[in-house]
């Protein structure tokens, strides 16, 4: 836990422009991931994948499972 504190004290005394934590002027698309693209793509909203990250669940399912065996999939 000290280490992760540690990580965000540094993080937040960079106060230069590269510093992603305090100013985003671009959404970057290969390291950004908008959530709301998953809304009910699982039956679910997309607000419970968020609460699934904030709880840091192992496992969050983003779309329903296929069986590769299934010819319709």
């Amino acid at each position: 836990m000290h280490q992760i504190l540690q990580s965000y004290l540094r993080r937040l005394t960079n106060l230069s422009g590269s510093n992603r934590s305090l100013l985003l002027m671009r959404i970057v698309s290969e390291q950004c991931l908008d959530l709301h693209d998953f809304d009910y793509a699982n039956n679910q909203p997309s607000f419970d994948i968020i609460k699934g990250l904030i709880s840091h669940e192992n496992k969050i399912p983003l779309a329903p499972q296929v069986d590769s065996r299934d010819k319709d999939s």
